[in-house]
């Protein structure tokens, strides 16, 4: 099971990122679902992890402004998940973001729960469980069966 930090209904995973010559890097990262990319760093962490630009990508924010991003490809670590995202870098601050893509290709799978708050894994069969208790918790009015 993955840990998710809740701030003010902001969730954030740590995320381990592996630069140039192996040094790594563990960041909290916010889940975005509205964010349909991987993953969205600052440029001061792309310059700490030594990571070579592959090329620009316009993005859009919520508050509609748009940047370029520098894109690149990094390597990551998360629970039981290993290998290699895109990787977006915008601005010179700000938080970094986790996107639908990612957990995707991370293979991690997302329950969320409105009054127990979210969980994330990589393993199926435990997202099954946590499912089905949410599931039976609300059949039974609020009981823990």
């Amino acid at each position: 099971m993955i840990d998710a930090k809740n701030e003010n209904g902001k969730f954030s995973i740590p995320i381990t990122l592996i630069g140039k010559n192996n040094n790594e890097i563990t960041k909290d990262f916010y889940l975005d679902t509205g964010f349909d990319g991987c993953l969205k760093i600052d440029k001061k962490l792309f310059d700490e992890l030594k990571l070579e630009k592959k090329g620009e990508k316009d993005v859009s924010f919520a508050n509609s402004s748009n940047e370029k991003a520098d894109m690149s490809r990094v390597k990551f670590k998360v629970d039981q998940a290993e290998g290699e995202s895109e990787v977006l870098a915008v601005g010179w601050g700000g938080r970094n973001l986790l996107g639908t893509r990612f957990l995707q290709g991370a293979n991690i799978i997302l329950v969320i729960d409105n009054s127990h708050g979210i969980h994330l894994t990589t393993d199926r069969k435990l997202a099954y469980e946590i499912g089905k208790t949410i599931y039976m918790y609300h059949q039974n009015g609020g009981h823990i069966v």
